[in-house]
């Protein structure tokens, strides 16, 4: 009953989003001084979900899902002289959305940004609270199954921290730097410390470190960017084991009036924590990870005495192709990862990987309304037992998405 009615509310946002679109804008005023603005983004969709599951004996299975896909948002913006804040609180309609975003902590997380920015002279700025990591700043824009942007399929999505943020901008180049709360095994949702026997204590002698550096000039677009993190697991009785993390990426992008084109290559050791199967559970019947895999991409594994990490390295990468119709877009890409999966044994695959493929056509209706047709693909490759199912069967099988996205922002 309660998700019937969760079902009609969303409805009835679709419905209501065109007759919104023409007489709703940004909100924007002056306070005591603080110049205020006051937006949001509302999304829906409807798709069909055709799901086959390879070796897994689960049923195959088609479904059509009526949804808010758990990230529609509203943002309010106050500045005065040099200062900025900015807080914006995520908006869910549907019961199925539950999701951790890498808090961990606390599972249904609001607050998709809230910070503080400080303007400094010389093209410094000072940025204090939750917003977008730095490493791999760009997505592809597949917008089926949750607003997936090839998450779990080449897209290395590190989600959104709290964290101290320097940048300098000088011409048209960016530099940012910033530290992070360290993301850490006994964040997640199924937390083993990687299979070290024995009762470990986590402690995290430094922080998180991040950079990025930007360049943008006549439709050019080149970003390199990094991250690495260290954290230790100490025991009373056991060896301590020590768990760094980093990854490298590159960004880039090519746009004229008629196509663009971008695309990103990522290679990094133990970067689970940016793989979305760590990160999101199941949403409406659909993990946005390999279903039902024993393992998680690029996490590293406790050797065979089950004394110390084994590290993994992962890579991956994604390309996408724009055509641009006036106010009319049409989009396709595709992408890949692969990861160790830190076992030498028979029996056992030694490499996993993913793939996906998408084609969308973005039409605005009004200024601020758009209407997304699309297909997407999602291949699961094989997972790391290949006995998981049976003898010689390991497959995790694929879901194909095909329907329609809208989005209103204001």
């Amino acid at each position: 009953m309660v998700k019937s009615k969760l079902k009609l509310i969303v409805l009835a946002i679709v419905c209501l989003m065109p007759f919104l679109a023409s007489m709703v804008s940004a909100i924007e005023f002056k306070q005591g001084g603080v110049d205020w603005q006051l937006n949001a983004s509302l999304r829906s969709q409807m798709f069909y979900q055709m799901s086959e599951r390879g070796d897994n004996p689960d049923v195959d299975r088609t479904s059509f899902i009526l949804e808010t896909p758990g990230n529609s948002w509203l943002r309010a913006t106050a500045s005065y002289q040099k200062i900025a804040a900015v807080m914006e609180i995520g908006l869910a309609f549907n019961n199925g959305d539950d999701y951790s975003f890498g808090a961990g902590v606390n599972e249904n997380r609001y607050f998709r940004h809230a910070y503080v920015t400080y303007t400094l002279d010389g093209g410094y700025q000072l940025l204090v609270g939750r917003t977008w990591s730095l490493i791999a700043l760009d997505g592809p824009q597949q917008r089926m199954a949750w607003d997936n942007g090839l998450w779990g399929a080449g897209d290395l999505f590190a989600f959104r921290h709290e964290q101290i943020q320097l940048s300098y901008k000088s011409g048209t180049f960016v530099t940012k730097v910033a530290i992070e709360d360290t993301f850490r095994e006994d964040q997640l949702k199924y937390c083993n410390n990687f299979g070290l026997t024995g009762e470990y204590v986590t402690e995290d002698p430094i922080p998180a470190f991040l950079a990025s550096l930007t360049y943008m000039d006549q439709g050019v677009i080149l970003s390199p960017s990094l991250f690495v993190q260290s954290y230790n697991l100490k025991s009373a009785t056991k060896k301590d084991a020590t768990v760094t993390s980093y990854a490298a990426a590159m960004n880039a992008g090519y746009k004229t009036p008629s196509f663009g084109i971008s695309g990103e290559l990522w290679y990094g050791q133990n970067v689970y924590m940016y793989m979305a199967e760590a990160n999101i559970d199941e949403h409406n019947g659909f993990k946005l990870q390999r279903y039902d895999a024993s393992t998680i991409m690029g996490k590293p594994i406790a050797d065979i005495n089950g004394e110390e990490i084994e590290d993994v390295t992962s890579m991956g990468g994604w390309l996408q192709l724009a055509l641009f119709f006036g106010n009319k877009t049409l989009r396709t890409g595709a992408g890949y990862q692969d990861s160790e999966t830190g076992i030498d044994a028979a029996g056992y695959e030694k490499h996993l990987h993913t793939w996906g493929l998408f084609a969308n056509f973005e039409y605005p209706i009004f200024q601020s309304f758009r209407v997304i047709p699309g297909i997407a693909y999602y291949n699961w490759g094989e997972d790391a037992d290949k006995n998981r199912f049976g003898a010689d069967k390991n497959k995790l099988g694929y879901d194909t998405f095909a329907g329609m996205f809208f989005q209103y922002d204001f």
